[in-house]
């Protein structure tokens, strides 16, 4: 068998990999399955989180107050753990046996003592697989007959040098780089020079050396990686050398592979992993609904995503509720069951038993049990959902559409059963309940990153690698694209006399020297492999610039450079020597706001069968945000529309009036201070079903202003009441109603009858005082004239019942005169009009605008839009609010103007 090894093949390869009957190229990854399954040391492979879980109860077992570790455990105990298991795989692949002498100093000691628990429980790190294999090939055979390294044998871990001296094993060539550009020419001088200092064969000379600008090596500069990706794209596509072409990418070579992609070139299979995909977020979001207060956003967000153990249908009806009324529990949720139930029976032909199956889903994920954060969770529950979606999970691999997304559903699953086996070693410990912040740091280390499903090698690609080191053979052109920071130091976390006891005790650590001497080669490997051109792509950061660039930088000048947006804001044709052709692209105005939308032919919009105050208002006023929502049916997005701020406490105004009128039939006689205390007792109850972000840390105040404003308003609302003579009350009287031959419907916040018979209508709003004196004024309190009409209606009663604002946050009723209640504040219509006159002026202006629709003209009412004479309505219609002022335009679109 022939094996091709290098650290760092595990994976893109630069090289088409030797994969075939008798022949493999591997990284230390694959290398050690292959070792194992001809040794017969094979084991099931753990996940990821497991060893860091498994390691932070050793510690647990091992802790006390005299451990460097303890009070550092006692904060983020899983972070500790992960950094603790780091030093012990580093230990065991320098070749650590697990123990120390008695004299070592007292960390290296404490981690002695941890593993003397450890050994032989829980998962082996690498550093022991390897220690195996190279204790087995010691007596056993394998059929490898020659391992050709891509790697220096020194630039091992010393624990593979050891299984490495076991095996026949040959360098390959190229290992060392070596100039390989034409004599004479830049690209060999950049060679030549960074080699020989990197071999220390010459000083950094004190002056920066001249090229001569060949085109042999290019720079090209960019502010923005997509740019820069697009324009190696273009340069592959026009150049025809991709396949004499290497394409060097450590960080981000995804946005590359997207560039070849919107060109037409075939995608390398440059890789995003994240941990953020939406398979394994589920676990996550679903864990999250346990702790109280309920937390609309975190349930919008479940209810959103794109999967999840609810059937999609029935999240996106429950979204609707919560963004409507931000709670669970309330009558918009209880709705939304209802109607989910409805669909079941009425679309799917369920039947009761599966109807009451999928509402005690709902129940489950989403009811059900809350828990103080700090105190914790009982383990019991949450392992039990942790379970639940490791059995959804499992259930959609069998069901995924392609492999890709079964991996996705796989890693989603094992996820799920490692933070379940943590969890229940936890309960067997009695260790319960768990804290939110301990229970999502675990979940944060079972949730490992995960590969983009949709991003795949295709057929015919350019070659490519993400790691500068596996380029061990000559390229015509290297092009080493988005020369990034080094992200991270190299350097070891212990003090001179820790690593002097660990060499000591025969864990062979390299020095940092040598490391840095190692990566400052691998570096020069792509540009030293360059046969004919080295293109170096590097972007403004504001984090500094790769070391090597660094150097090049620093030692020559001359380049010949490509700045991509400079030429591209110049108006090049071409980006210099890369030979791109940059197409100019005419400058192109802005279109003109416009006052008129036009339809086409058989464009028109005809007339709604049931229309309420809402549509009107909007059909009247700002008739293309009418056709937007209601014929268009176009809307916001769902994630945010968590209702809140004024609308939020109006409804929660709404409600609380309501819920008291339904429950006091002896409202009369009842005293302040029992409305006070029905308040205080009802509406904690009220903001969890409909108003939960009112709970959320940081809104205390809030809620005691509500509260304080609502007790205030009940109060003033009753005193009202009594002073007007009122003895029946009738919250959301709803109805449907005829109106120009079809039908207008609504709800009458308070419908009332006063002793003599009158009758009369009561509109409740949070604010707006000063708005609702105008519409008074101004005889256009369209609301108010709609209340009466459904009234007038449905009582099949000639007269028009006379309306009023009640106003939440002052207690003051507005009124055009004091009929019904002697302490209205009164605004007199200036035309000394009344409701039967302004619904006449609405019923002109309705016929007005339908008519408009019904020949495709649509008004776009704006301050951007001058209004024509086609503006102008009936001598006796509606005329705009105030000419089309974009903020009145945004209360009518927002639905802000209702709740007021």
């Amino acid at each position: 068998m022939h094996i091709v090894f290098g650290l760092h093949l595990d994976g893109l390869k630069p090289k088409m990999p030797r994969t075939a009957a008798g022949s493999v190229t591997v990284g230390p990854k694959g290398m050690l399955d292959v070792l194992e399954t001809q040794l017969g040391l094979s084991a099931a492979t753990p996940h990821p989180s497991e060893a860091p879980l498994s390691y932070l109860q050793f510690l647990r077992e091992a802790s006390s107050p005299d451990r460097f570790f303890y009070r550092s455990l006692q904060i983020d105990q899983v972070n500790v753990a992960r950094i603790l298991l780091d030093w012990r795989e580093q230990w065991y692949e320098a070749g650590w046996d697990g123990t120390f002498p008695n004299d070592v100093p007292a960390r290296l000691a404490d981690m002695a003592a941890v593993e003397r628990i450890a050994k032989g429980r829980g998962p082996l790190t690498h550093g022991e697989r390897v220690q195996q294999v190279a204790e087995a090939l010691a007596v056993r055979q394998t059929q490898i007959q020659r391992v050709e390294l891509h790697t220096p044998l020194d630039n091992f871990p010393y624990a593979w040098q050891r299984v490495l001296d076991a095996l026949p094993w040959v360098p390959a060539d190229g290992l060392e780089p070596t100039p390989a550009g034409p004599p004479g020419s830049d690209l060999e001088l950049v060679q030549t020079r960074l080699l020989a200092i990197a071999n220390r064969n010459v000083d950094r000379p004190s002056h920066p050396e001249s090229l001569q600008g060949d085109r042999s090596v290019i720079v090209v500069k960019a502010v923005s990686r997509d740019l820069s990706a697009d324009a190696i794209a273009e340069f592959l596509l026009t150049s025809g050398q991709m396949e004499g072409t290497l394409l060097v990418a450590e960080h981000g070579g995804i946005i590359l592979d997207n560039a070849l992609e919107r060109v037409g070139l075939p995608r390398c299979g440059f890789q995003w992993h994240s941990r953020f995909r939406t398979a394994t977020q589920v676990l996550k979001l679903v864990l999250a609904l346990v702790w109280e207060p309920v937390d609309p956003h975190r349930i919008l967000q479940y209810l959103l995503h794109p999967t999840g153990p609810i059937p999609r249908w029935v999240r996106s009806r429950l979204a609707d509720a919560v963004s409507e009324a931000p709670g669970i529990g309330g009558p918009a949720w209880v709705d939304a069951i209802h109607g989910i139930g409805q669909t079941q029976r009425e679309t799917y032909g369920a039947q009761e038993a599966e109807v009451e199956q999928l509402r005690a889903e709902i129940e489950y994920w989403l009811g059900g049990d809350r828990y103080d954060p700090v105190t914790g969770a009982p383990l019991e529950a949450l392992l039990s959902r942790t379970q639940r979606v490791s059995a959804w999970a499992s259930a959609q691999i069998h069901t995924a559409e392609n492999g890709a997304e079964a991996a996705l559903f796989a890693a989603a699953q094992a996820q799920a059963e490692a933070l379940s086996t943590e969890l229940a070693g936890l309960r067997s410990e009695g260790n319960e309940p768990i804290e939110r912040l301990a229970l999502e740091r675990r979940i944060d280390e079972v949730t490992t990153e995960a590969p983009d499903p949709s991003t795949y090698e295709e057929a015919g690609h350019a070659r490519a690698t993400t790691s500068p080191a596996t380029v061990t053979g000559p390229w015509p052109i290297v092009i080493w694209w988005n020369l990034a920071p080094a992200p991270t130091a190299v350097s070891y976390p212990w003090s001179r006399r820790e690593l002097g006891a660990l060499r000591a005790s025969g864990v062979r650590l390299p020095e940092v020297e040598n490391l840095i001497r190692q990566q400052s080669r691998d570096w020069l490997k792509p540009i030293c492999n360059a046969k004919e051109q080295l293109v170096l792509v590097v972007h403004d950061d504001e984090r500094g610039m790769h070391p090597v660039w660094t150097q090049i930088e620093s030692l020559f000048r001359g380049f010949e450079k490509v700045e991509i947006e400079p030429m591209l804001l110049g108006g090049q044709t071409t980006l210099g020597p890369l030979k791109v052709p940059a197409r100019l692209l005419p400058l192109r105005a802005l279109p003109v706001p416009r006052r008129w939308w036009s339809l086409p032919d058989r464009g028109a919009i005809a007339r709604r069968e049931v229309e309420s105050y809402s549509s009107l208002s909007k059909l009247c006023d700002y008739p293309h945000e009418w056709v937007l929502q209601y014929a268009a049916r176009l809307r916001a997005g769902r994630a945010t529309e968590v209702l809140d701020g004024p609308r939020l406490f109006g409804n929660l105004g709404h409600r609380i009036i309501e819920t008291f009128f339904q429950t006091h039939n002896d409202w009369h006689r009842i005293q302040d201070a029992d409305v006070l205390a029905w308040v205080e007792a009802e509406l904690p109850g009220i903001i969890e079903r409909e108003g939960a972000v009112l709970l959320a840390p940081g809104r205390g105040i809030d809620r005691q202003r509500i509260a304080a404003t609502l007790e205030r308003a009940l109060v003033r609302l009753l005193a009202h009441l009594r002073s007007a003579g009122v003895e029946q009350v009738t919250s959301e009287a709803s109805g449907e109603v005829p109106f120009a031959g079809r039908h207008l419907t609504g709800a009458i916040d308070l419908a009332l009858i006063l002793g003599n018979g009158q009758r009369a209508v009561l509109d409740v709003k949070w604010a707006g005082e000063s708005y609702r004196s105008e519409l008074l004024t101004e005889n256009r309190a369209l609301q108010l004239a709609t209340y009466s009409y459904l009234k007038k209606n449905l009582d099949e009663n000639e007269f028009w019942p006379p309306g009023a604002f009640f106003i939440l946050s002052t207690g003051n009723v507005l009124a055009s005169d004091k009929s019904i209640f002697p302490d209205a504040i009164v605004y007199q219509s200036k035309d000394g009009g009344g409701v039967a006159d302004l619904w006449d002026r609405l019923l002109l202006t309705y016929d007005w605008r339908s008519a408009q629709l019904e020949n495709g003209q649509i008004e776009v009412v704006t301050a951007y839009t001058a209004p024509d004479e086609l503006s102008v309505p009936p001598d006796t219609g509606l005329r705009p609010v105030n000419g089309g002022d974009p903020y009145d335009s945004f209360m009518h679109l927002t639905g802000w103007e209702d709740s007021q």
